[in-house]
C-alpha cells in the first residue's frame, strides 16, 4: 500500500496542476540553469489533450484532512499533453537500472577483461539531479559517477535535501555526509561551484493537509574543471 500511495502522489507532483508549486520550486531552478547553458537548443511544448485521467491520491490516508472533500479530492493528470511535448528532433530515452552500474566506469574481471556495465567517461554535457543524491547507499560513489559521466567543462546541476534513505537500516551500509563535507568531496573530484542557494520545497504533499513537511533544499550549479591542455568540442 505504501508503494501505491507514493506512486499516486508522484503523479500529482509531476503531472497534476496541484503539483505545480512543487515543480516550480524544485524543477524551475534546474531548468533555468539548463536553458542558460544550452540557450541554442530549441525547446517546444504542445498542449492538445491534457487532464485525460483522474486519480485520487489522498484517499488511502485518513490523517490531517480538514474536511472529507480533501481526502476524496480527485486530481486530473497530466496537466499538459505528453504527446507532442518533446520535439521530434530530440534524442530522448530512458534507462532502467542502478545509476552507478549504468553510468559509472565499466567494471573489469580478474583477468582484465571488461565485466560489462558502465559507460565511457566524459560522455555527457550535463547531469541534472533532483531529490536524488541522498537516495543511494554511498553518496561519494554517486558523485564519482557523475564526475565520470561528464566531459571536461560539463555541468552538474543539483537540487534536493540530504535525507539519506539507508541511514536507519541496520542491515544496509550507508555513507552520510553533511552538506559541507559533500561539497568538499565534489571539489576534490574537480567540480567548481558557480551558483549555490537554498530553496524551500515540499515533496508530494497535499496542499490542503494540516501537516506540511518543508525541505530546505540545496540548489547548486557546478562545472567540471578542464585539465590543462584539454580540448572541449
Amino acid at each position: 500500500m505504501d508503494k501505491v500511495r507514493s506512486t499516486l502522489k508522484q503523479l500529482v507532483r509531476d503531472w497534476g496542476r496541484e503539483g505545480q508549486a512543487e515543480r516550480d520550486a524544485a524543477y524551475a531552478p534546474v531548468l533555468d540553469a539548463l536553458e542558460r547553458e544550452f540557450a541554442h537548443v530549441p525547446l517546444q511544448e504542445s498542449v492538445t489533450q491534457p487532464s485525460q485521467f483522474t486519480i485520487y491520491p489522498y484517499v488511502h490516508s485518513a490523517s490531517n484532512h480538514p474536511r472529507a472533500a480533501s481526502q476524496l479530492a480527485g486530481v486530473a493528470i497530466p496537466d499538459i499533453a505528453v504527446r507532442g511535448a518533446i520535439p521530434p528532433t530530440a534524442d530522448f530515452s530512458m534507462v532502467a537500472g542502478d545509476f552507478i552500474e549504468v553510468y559509472g566506469a565499466p567494471t573489469s574481471t580478474d583477468n582484465g577483461d571488461s565485466g560489462g556495465g558502465g559507460t565511457e567517461g566524459g560522455s555527457w554535457d550535463v547531469v541534472a539531479t533532483c531529490f536524488f543524491v541522498d537516495t543511494g547507499r554511498n553518496v561519494i560513489e554517486y558523485l564519482e559517477t557523475i564526475r565520470h559521466a561528464l566531459r571536461d567543462g560539463g555541468l552538474w546541476i543539483n537540487i534536493g535535501p540530504l535525507l539519506y534513505h539507508f541511514e536507519d537500516m541496520r542491515t544496509e551500509s550507508s555513507v552520510e555526509l553533511t552538506l559541507e563535507e559533500l561539497k568538499l568531496v565534489a571539489q576534490n573530484l574537480g567540480f567548481e561551484f558557480e551558483e549555490e542557494r537554498m530553496v524551500r520545497s515540499t515533496y508530494t504533499s497535499n496542499p490542503e493537509s494540516m501537516l506540511q513537511y518543508v525541505y530546505n533544499c540545496w540548489f547548486s550549479v557546478a562545472r567540471v574543471k578542464r585539465r590543462p591542455g584539454a580540448v572541449v568540442s
